[in-house]
Formats: C-alpha cells, sequence, structure tokens
C-alpha cells in the first residue's frame, strides 16, 4: 500500500507535467531556448513529420513580411515557430510573428521576442486545425540568410521538433538607387551632377492610381541620422507630411510625421494607414529606403484627418537630412524643395525655365530669391521640370 508520502510525490509529479504540457502555448522563455523542445516529459518523434511550412517568398530584405503557412496531413493541437540564421540553429530568433489574418489573431501568442506558438483557443478548437497562416517580418537591420523551423504537437506524447523549412530564405540588400533608374518607368527629384549622386535621389512609380512605390536615398555626415521626405501644399512649413527614413542606435525604421506649422513635428495619428512594404538598408554613410504609399487608404481618412495627403492632387516636394535622438532633429542643411507643384501620379511635367535669358544683364539668378539651379524631376513622358534651392528659415523648427 502506497504511502501518503509516495502520494504526495506522485501529485507533485504530475502537477509539474501539467505546467509544462499546458495547451496555452509555450511561455515566454521558448524563444530563448532554439531547441524548440517541449518540456511534455516525453521524447520527440522520429518518424517523418506530417507537418510542414510553406513561405510566399524565398528571399526577403530589411523589414519586408513573409506570409508563412503550418499545415500538414492530419491535425495538429499545438506549435512553436521561429526564424533562426541559416548558418547558426543554436542563434537567437530573429524578425516578429504575428497572425496573418484577423479571424487567426485569438489562435496565436506573440508575447516572446522572435517567435510565436499557439493559445488555449487553437489547442482547444473543435475540429483541430491542420492549418494556420502566419506573418513573420524582418528586422530593419540585415541579419543574414534565414531558415524557419517549426515544433508542432499532435497531441502531449505526440510531436515533432524543430521541423525546419525545406529552403533557405536568401537576405537581400536594397540597391541604391542610380540616377539611371530615372527612365520611362520612374520620375525623380534628385540633385545628380555627371552620374554622381552625392546628397540625395527620390524616386516613385505607380502601377495603379492607389499604390506608390516610393524610394529615398541620402548620404549622410557624422551626426547625421535621417534623411526625409516632406510633401507640403505650399513652399512654407504648413501642413506638412513627413516620412523619415532614421537610424536610431542600431535600428533602421521609417518614421510617419506630421508638422502643422514651423516647429518639431508629431507622430502621425494615422501611422499605419497608409505606409506598408517597408525596406530599409544603411550601407557607407549612405540610406536607402522603399516604401509603399496607398494612396486610396490615405483618402479614406483625409476628411477627418488631413495629416495624409492625397498624391493624386499637386504638392511640393522637400527633402532634408539632420541629426536623430528619438526624434528627428533639425535640418543641418537648407533643405531642397521643388520649384513648383507636381503629382506622384502625373505621367507629364510641364517645362519650368527658371534660368535667366541670356541676353538678361540681370545676374541675380532665377526662381525664388537666393536660389540656384540645383535638381531636375524627370518624368516618365520625358519632360524635365527645373528644380531650386529654395533657402527657408527652417524645415522642422
Amino acid at each position: 500500500m502506497a504511502s501518503w508520502k509516495d502520494i504526495g510525490l506522485l501529485l507533485l509529479v504530475l502537477s509539474i507535467r501539467q505546467l509544462h504540457a499546458t495547451p496555452d502555448g509555450a511561455g515566454d522563455d521558448a524563444c530563448t531556448d532554439s531547441s524548440m523542445m517541449p518540456g511534455h516529459g516525453v521524447a520527440t518523434q522520429t518518424t517523418e513529420s506530417p507537418y510542414g511550412i510553406e513561405l510566399s517568398q524565398d528571399t526577403y530584405s530589411d523589414g519586408e513580411s513573409i506570409t508563412v503557412t503550418l499545415k500538414g496531413s492530419q491535425p495538429f493541437a499545438g506549435f512553436l515557430v521561429m526564424a533562426l540564421p541559416a548558418n547558426d540553429e543554436d542563434g537567437e530568433a530573429v524578425g516578429s510573428f504575428m497572425a496573418a489574418n484577423e479571424m487567426d489573431k485569438d489562435y496565436v501568442k506573440t508575447q516572446c521576442v522572435g517567435g510565436a506558438t499557439h493559445t488555449l483557443n487553437f489547442s482547444s478548437s473543435d475540429p483541430q486545425r491542420d492549418e494556420i497562416v502566419l506573418t513573420w517580418t524582418a528586422p530593419n537591420i540585415g541579419v543574414g540568410n534565414i531558415l524557419f523551423y517549426a515544433t508542432f504537437v499532435q497531441q502531449t506524447d505526440t510531436f515533432w521538433v524543430k521541423v525546419p523549412n525545406e529552403k533557405v530564405t536568401q537576405y537581400v540588400e536594397i540597391s541604391e538607387i542610380d540616377d539611371k533608374d530615372c527612365s520611362t518607368s520612374s520620375s525623380c527629384f534628385h540633385n545628380c551632377e555627371e552620374s554622381e549622386c552625392d546628397d540625395f535621389i527620390l524616386k516613385w512609380s505607380n502601377d495603379s492610381s492607389s499604390v506608390i512605390t516610393i524610394q529615398l536615398q541620402g548620404s549622410l555626415e557624422d551626426g547625421e541620422g535621417y534623411v526625409a521626405l516632406g510633401i507640403s501644399p505650399g513652399q512654407t512649413m504648413d501642413n506638412v507630411t513627413i516620412i523619415a527614413c532614421a537610424k536610431d542606435g542600431d535600428m533602421l525604421k521609417v518614421e510617419n510625421l506630421y508638422a502643422e506649422t514651423y516647429g518639431e513635428p508629431v507622430a502621425n495619428t494615422e501611422s499605419v494607414v497608409d505606409i506598408d512594404d517597408v525596406r530599409i538598408s544603411m550601407q557607407d554613410g549612405t540610406m536607402t529606403c522603399q516604401f509603399k504609399y496607398n494612396n486610396t487608404k490615405a483618402i479614406q481618412i483625409q476628411n477627418e484627418n488631413t495629416q495624409w495627403k492625397d498624391l493624386s492632387e499637386e504638392f511640393y516636394a522637400f527633402i532634408a537630412r539632420g541629426a536623430y535622438s528619438g526624434s528627428i532633429k533639425q535640418h543641418t542643411e537648407t533643405p531642397m524643395i521643388s520649384a513648383q507643384k507636381f503629382t506622384f501620379l502625373s505621367d507629364e511635367f510641364v517645362v519650368e525655365d527658371i534660368s535667366p535669358d541670356d541676353d538678361d544683364d540681370d545676374d541675380s539668378g532665377g526662381g525664388p530669391v537666393g536660389g540656384e539651379n540645383a535638381a531636375v524631376i524627370s518624368s516618365r513622358a520625358g519632360y524635365l521640370l527645373t528644380l531650386t534651392w529654395v533657402l527657408l528659415a527652417s524645415l522642422f523648427y
């Protein structure tokens, strides 16, 4: 006959096992253990896994998102998924996961950094699921080639550990923008001279009236941490939408800001509405970023929030750079601004000649006061819009 001591020990063991085999997903510390082994007290299966990982693409750039589908020929009650360095499967998990659609958000826990696991709703779903779709977002600083791994739990004592994706996901750096790319497929705003673009290039294109792909590149000096695009109805700092590509310590990011008038810009209250597919890199002091501007969504919220602009309308473009310390600071050099308004959706630009006439004895220069020819916008229809330096007292202050 068992003693009370033996019964108590048995209950303790069972309670410990229950803690490790909780149906509410892996614990918060699971993402720090690259073994991805459940604490179920039994060994993993050694047969071929009936489950696998499917990806929407096999390359990625900084800040880019990939759709990750966990699926199998049989239902499963739990999972843990991570992205690890391809050359170090014992390394730290990278990037972040979230449910790919609204109806699955109650089935996924993502509070552990770098991974995702199931919730009680997933493990108790009836019937059990044989698929879950997630979105993985890459860090804003390149981490090299990666490999996705997942542990699949069929039931407490039946699971397959660290099942890899079949193919390494290759890291692709964002290419620096060349002014030669300003051709019949893109429009550009730059101050390149003889194919040398030491300052900045703004390039954009659109496949439709709803989404505009914008690329911004700037060379940063010591102490500088951002290059920014300002979109304004006038040539002063009033009602300006600002998109800044910034370096915050070791992190690269794109910030959406708004300046009602002169002064430090504030975060856009609708910052997640119409900027997505962000990619950003920093190489040898040159920052390059790319993002998509969803003009349809911007129009939808414009009636209640003027911080976003309908880019089918005409605006001036500002380009500035400066220091970054928790937020963008005053520009370090006089910003560039287009000499006239233009639309990001137009195929044509009207030529504006701001140079003085050859026979004019006035040598004060063309364009606004203090300006000189400095850049051109090349349109997709082959027209040229000459731009000028505009001396403003301040862009951000």
